[in-house]
């Protein structure tokens, strides 16, 4: 049973580790031929219009692994504080994976911004 819950926290602190580290908005664009004149500028310009981009699915990502943390918690040690631990390990995974989505759908705002901007963009 403590197994389990130490297993939770280690896969916790990797996806909070992974989702640290990779920032979608700072990986190299990928583009069709040579950068232009204005890439730079319009990159950067893309870049600050992306990072304001913003949705709903980290604070419902946050609730719902709340929820599906408690039910797991209680269900294997039939505790009110395994059902906390699992809500809170729940709640930290969910936000974490929202997180992830929403810094992916940066990415695509950027690169469609810079698309706009007349650049020749592949990813």
């Amino acid at each position: 049973m403590k197994l389990q819950f130490h297993h939770h926290i280690l896969t916790l602190s990797a996806l909070l580790t992974l989702a640290a580290c990779a920032d979608p908005l700072d990986r190299q664009v990928k583009l069709a031929g040579p950068a232009g004149v204005n890439f730079a500028a319009d990159q950067e310009q893309c870049r600050m219009v992306a990072e304001t981009y913003t949705d709903e699915r980290a604070r419902q990502g946050m609730l719902l692994g709340a929820g599906v943390g408690a039910v797991a918690g209680a269900a294997e040690e039939e505790e009110l504080g395994a059902a906390l631990a699992g809500a809170a390990i729940g709640g930290l995974i969910g936000r974490a994976e929202g997180e992830a989505e929403i810094n992916e759908d940066r990415r695509a705002v950027m690169l469609r911004c810079l698309q706009n901007k007349g650049h020749s963009v592949l990813g």
